[in-house]
């Protein structure tokens, strides 16, 4: 949940197994869901999307395409 940061939310960072497709869904306090995409993980193990500026997200639902583990998300804020 986003509720706490004191910035809007800017930036997801995500790393993991190098190659993994992550689903993004992130939503509003009321459960609408404002953005779905798709950020797959660089051969490096990291991946970014960037979030718009103009939409309230307040919740970040990640899930894998595929089995594999994530080892940290990070969202930035500005």
């Amino acid at each position: 949940r986003l509720r706490e940061m004191t910035y809007a939310p800017r930036l997801l960072e995500l790393f993991g197994e190098p190659g993994t497709p992550w689903q993004v869904e992130g939503q509003d306090l009321d459960g609408k869901v404002l953005l779905r995409r798709i950020v797959a993980l660089g051969p490096d193990g990291r991946g970014e999307l960037p979030l718009p500026k103009d939409r309230n997200l307040t919740r970040l639902f990640l899930s894998p395409t595929r089995g594999s583990a994530l080892r940290e998300a990070v969202v930035w804020g500005r």
